[in-house]
């Protein structure tokens, strides 16, 4: 009957050893699950618990997965006391419906979320743009933004499933950046760049007009522009202009104005409808489609690339019980799936958890990892790919002349109407030694730069990420300009960003809440239904493995089903209340009196 509720509940079980009987090798338990939500087994030592004076247990074995019978049998070994067996069904406070705990944390995220900014200075912008010398970077930042992440438009379908846009504001925090949002950084001019290599595709006519009109509505290869207006406010650009006309697909909703992240501010990504929890546990907040989509074309067709099976948003995965399964995350900026590995486990705030990271095989190409080869490029292939001093260039091609990049960044132009976007880790962490040699001035650090995500095993719940990644433009030249012959063709790294979120003590204490707290089923509450619940229960999980024992030692021993109702559950639980049993409870057959049970 565990699970049976529309909450979270726990049976607590206390094994106890008969006084004149040995000591115990070994208990063995047999769980059988008449469902798919998450059963959960802790043991804990009599003694331990004294000395703890709760019930929270490391001794933790998770099942997620039973077999066909939909049973498990577990194995404890070296009992020379008594223990507790606590099953904890996880169920409906995870679930995301209406009134539940992770339906809260859900719609309107709590936490802090920071997003950090920083940006590339170009020191030397007349040199490379003269005489193509190698570009000389300074970073600058953190420059940092608060955001707020509310769910809104919410439909639920019968299916198990709810639709939802997520609007996000953000706001800068002065006191925690390097500067103000009115700093002005060099950095390279991105409709500039955008147009150039947009241009090599266009019909000859356009080619020619536009190419002509370069010259007199630029400003050159490198501009001056303050943080606010190259991240959410945005500049006027005529050069905004020209990408309908190069690329019909382009939007032309950007009023002649352009920024990184322009229109961004107070808007949404899009609907995204989400499972939730409904019909099982492992589906909890996994995508089933974006935008009415249930896979991406941007990539090669039928394709693994254009999957978004097993899906996230990462801000709640299902409950974790195998390590050596991935994780998988979407965010519409990636332009695909992004495959999470377990790496590491620790205690953040009290709460253990699982650190995963991206697969090594995120940011390589084909060459590399063949399975990536779907992830085709919309960028123009030229004849001859610019030389790097060293004699190496940082792009090659494919037997179809599709221009492929050295392993350590993403080609997204797929995904960005033909732009020449790159994206990768922070100063090419990981990255092919070919593009910190490009310019000066990266230093690739994995403590500053790498990615990683916490994650609350029992619960699915993200308790702390470093979300970093870089944006580069792929500097692609069209033949016949003579302004920018000598501009070196190059991944320019731009600026990279840090999406940091990390739990509350707040959040912190309500996650060891749900974990430590042993909560019965509250509204079992007649004696007649505590009594036939627990010979259900003891009969299940004891007697097969006892029966011929209890048989002649029944009348010496004592046992117990103890619970706790969720209303006035602590989130430290007295074990001598955890001991004292309800004094209504008849006894019981075979001389095992619930009344006459002694707390010690």
């Amino acid at each position: 009957s565990v699970g049976s509720e529309p909450h979270n509940s726990s049976l607590i079980i206390k094994l106890m050893k008969n006084n004149s009987s040995r000591e115990i090798k070994s208990c063995k338990v047999s769980v059988r699950s008449t469902s798919s939500h998450k059963i959960n087994i802790n043991t804990k030592h009599v003694i331990e618990a004294y000395q703890s004076h709760n019930l929270d247990s490391r001794n933790t074995i998770t099942i997620t997965e039973l077999n066909d019978k939909r049973r498990v049998n577990i194995d404890f070994n070296g009992l020379g006391d008594d223990m507790y067996l606590v099953i904890t069904a996880y169920k409906g406070q995870l679930q995301l419906e209406p009134n539940t705990e992770a339906y809260k944390l859900w719609k309107d995220i709590p936490l802090p979320i920071y997003q950090k900014f920083y940006f590339f200075n170009v020191t030397n912008g007349a040199d490379i743009e003269r005489l193509g010398s190698k570009p000389v970077l300074v970073e600058m930042g953190p420059y940092v933004y608060r955001s707020k992440w509310t769910k809104t438009h919410l439909v639920y379908h019968d299916n198990g499933t709810v639709s939802y846009r997520e609007k996000k504001t953000y706001h800068f925090v002065p006191q925690m950046s390097a500067g103000s949002d009115a700093d002005v950084i060099t950095s390279l001019n991105g409709p500039l760049a955008v147009t150039l290599s947009l241009l090599q595709n266009a019909p000859t006519a356009v080619r020619i007009v536009v190419g002509l009109a370069l010259d007199a509505v630029t400003e050159g290869f490198f501009i001056k522009r303050s943080v606010k207006q190259l991240l959410f406010e945005g500049y006027p650009d005529v050069l905004t202009t020209f990408g309908p006309m190069l690329n019909p697909k382009i939007p032309s909703n950007n009023n002649g104005r352009f920024g990184w992240l322009y229109n961004r501010n107070d808007t949404d990504e899009g609907m995204f409808t989400v499972h939730t929890g409904r019909d099982g546990m492992d589906q909890l907040n996994l995508i089933d489609n974006y935008k009415g989509q249930s896979h991406l074309d941007h990539w090669r067709n039928n394709s693994l690339c254009n999957s978004l099976a097993d899906t996230t948003n990462a801000q709640m995965f299902p409950p974790i019980g195998d390590t050596s399964k991935s994780l998988y995350l979407f965010h519409p900026d990636f332009c695909r799936r992004w495959k999470l590995n377990f790496k590491t486990e620790h205690v953040k705030k009290g709460v253990t958890v699982y650190r995963y990271v991206p697969d090594d095989s995120l940011f390589k190409n084909a060459d590399d990892y063949p399975p990536n080869a779907c992830y085709v490029s919309r960028l123009p292939a030229a004849p001859n790919p610019s030389i790097l001093g060293i004699g190496r260039s940082q792009t090659n091609f494919s037997k179809q002349r599709k221009i492929r990049f050295v392993s350590g960044v993403f080609d997204m132009s797929a995904c960005k109407y033909g732009a020449p976007v790159l994206m990768s880790y922070p100063h090419f962490l990981n990255g092919d030694p070919i593009y910190t040699r490009g310019v000066s001035g990266l230093k690739p650090d994995p403590r500053k730069h790498s990615f990683y995500l916490d994650v609350e095993p029992h619960t699915g719940t993200s308790m702390g990420s470093a979300g970093r990644i870089q944006i580069n433009v792929f500097i692609n030249k069209p033949p016949g300009l003579f302004r920018y012959r000598n501009v070196p063709e190059i991944v320019f790294p731009v600026f990279w960003q840090e999406l940091g979120v990390n739990v509350s003590a707040d959040m912190s204490q309500r996650i060891q809440w749900v974990l430590k707290q042993p909560t019965l089923i509250s509204s079992i509450s007649s004696t007649s239904m505590l009594f036939i619940g627990f010979v259900l229960v003891l009969t299940s999980l004891l007697f097969p493995f006892y029966n011929n024992y209890l048989k002649h030692t029944a009348k010496k021993e004592s046992g117990s089903v103890v619970y706790t109702d969720k209303s006035t559950a602590n989130s430290q639980v007295d074990i001598n209340k955890i001991m004292t049993t309800d004094p209504n409870a008849p006894p019981l057959e075979n001389g095992i009196d619930n009344k006459a049970l002694d707390a010690n």
